[in-house]
C-alpha cells in the first residue's frame, strides 16, 4: 500500500500549490490538482499514523475551500479510502459523477481505481477542515459487502453505531503508531475492514466475521475511551458505559472478561492511576490530596486513600513526596 502518511508537508514548506502536489504524487502513487481560495493560507499535513501493507489511517488538514482532485492509483494499489470529517467540518466527494458530502459522524468512501475530486469544508470562515482518512485494501473488504458499488463516491451514515465503532478504532490505532507489531498490524488490518463493511452494507459473511472478531474489539475500546474521557465523573458506571456503547451491561462485561478486566475493577484502577499521575505532577503540587481524589472521580477521602494503598502499596501523600 502507497500510503499518505509517510509524508507531513504543507504548502509554506513546499511552496506552492504544483510544488505541494507533486511532492503528495510521488508519496502516494497519484497524480494531484489543487485548488485554493487563498493560495497563501493552504495548510495539507498528514500526521503518521498506521502503515502496513492492507491498512493506512492518517490525520489531514486542510484549509476551507481547498479542493484537490486525485488521479487514480497510478502504481496499481487498489484501495478502499474511507474519509471521516471532524466536528466542524465536512467533505464533498466526486467520483464517476456522483456526488457524497459527509458531515460530522458521517463518511464518503471512494475508490483509488479511478479518479475523483475532494472539497474540504469548515462550519467557520477561513478555518481549517480534518479528516481522519482510512485507506482499506480491497481484497480485505470485497468479500464482507453486498455490493462493491458502495466503494464509488458513497455517503455512510452512523447506522447502528458501527461508524462511530470504525473511528474510535482508527484513533486508537493512530495512538498506538510505531509501537504495533507485524502480527497486531495484520490483526488490525482485518478487523477494521470487518467494521468497515458493517458500516458499508455486509453480507452474511461480514456480519458472522465482525460479529466474531471486530465488533468486540471496537465496542471494548469505545468503553475505555468514553471511561478515559469521564473519569472525573462520580456517577461513571457500567450502565453509563453500556449506554454509551449501546450494548446491554451483560455484554459490556463479556467485551471486558475477553481481556480478562472486569469493569468495575478497570474503571477503579483506572480513576487511581489518574491520582497517582496527578500526584506526581510537580506543578500540582499546591492541590490537596483530597481535591485530587475528587477530580478523578471518589466520592470521599477514605474510600480514595484505602483503595490507594491497596493498588501502590502505599499512602497518597507518600507518592507526593516518596
Amino acid at each position: 500500500m502507497t500510503d499518505l502518511t509517510l509524508v507531513d508537508i504543507s504548502a509554506k514548506s513546499a511552496g506552492s500549490l504544483s510544488e505541494l502536489g507533486s511532492r503528495l504524487g510521488s508519496a502516494t502513487g497519484h497524480r494531484y490538482d489543487i485548488a485554493a481560495k487563498r493560495e497563501s493560507a493552504i495548510r495539507y499535513a498528514a500526521a503518521q499514523a498506521v502503515v502496513s501493507a492492507n491498512l493506512g489511517i492518517a490525520s489531514l488538514v486542510a484549509d476551507d475551500g481547498i479542493s484537490v482532485g486525485i488521479s487514480q492509483s497510478l502504481n496499481g494499489s487498489d484501495n478502499v479510502d474511507v474519509r471521516l470529517p471532524a466536528r466542524g467540518s465536512a467533505l464533498a466527494l466526486v467520483q464517476r459523477d456522483r456526488e457524497a458530502v459527509a458531515g460530522p459522524g458521517q463518511a464518503v468512501v471512494s475508490t483509488t481505481m479511478e479518479a475523483c475530486r475532494i472539497t474540504y469544508r469548515s462550519d467557520a470562515a477561513d478555518a481549517a477542515a480534518w479528516q481522519i482518512r482510512v485507506a482499506i485494501s480491497r481484497s480485505l473488504l470485497q468479500d464482507h459487502v453486498r455490493s462493491s458499488d458502495c466503494f464509488v463516491a458513497a455517503l455512510v451514515d452512523n447506522h447502528a453505531g458501527y461508524l462511530n465503532l470504525f473511528n474510535t478504532y482508527a484513533h486508537a490505532l493512530i495512538g498506538q503508531a510505531g509501537r504495533l507489531a507485524p502480527p497486531a498490524l495484520r490483526v488490525a488490518s482485518r478487523q477494521m475492514a470487518e467494521l468497515a463493511a458493517l458500516a458499508l452494507g455486509p453480507n452474511a459473511r461480514g456480519i458472522e466475521a465482525a460479529r466474531t472478531g471486530a465488533l468486540g474489539r471496537a465496542r471494548l475500546l469505545a468503553a475505555k475511551a468514553f471511561v478515559t474521557q469521564n473519569i472525573s465523573d462520580p456517577l461513571l458506571s457500567e450502565e453509563a458505559i453500556a449506554a454509551h456503547v449501546k450494548i446491554s451491561v451483560g455484554q459490556l462485561r463479556k467485551d471486558f472478561e475477553r481481556e480478562g478486566l472486569a469493569v468495575a475493577r478497570y474503571l477503579r484502577d483506572q480513576r487511581l492511576d489518574k491520582a497517582r499521575d496527578l500526584l506526581s505532577e510537580e506543578g500540582l503540587q499546591h492541590w490537596r490530596v483530597i481535591d485530587i481524589a475528587f477530580q478523578c472521580g471518589f466520592r470521599d477521602i477514605s474510600t480514595f486513600n484505602r483503595a490507594f494503598r491497596r493498588r501502590f502499596e502505599m499512602t497518597p501523600s507518600d507518592t507526593r513526596f516518596g
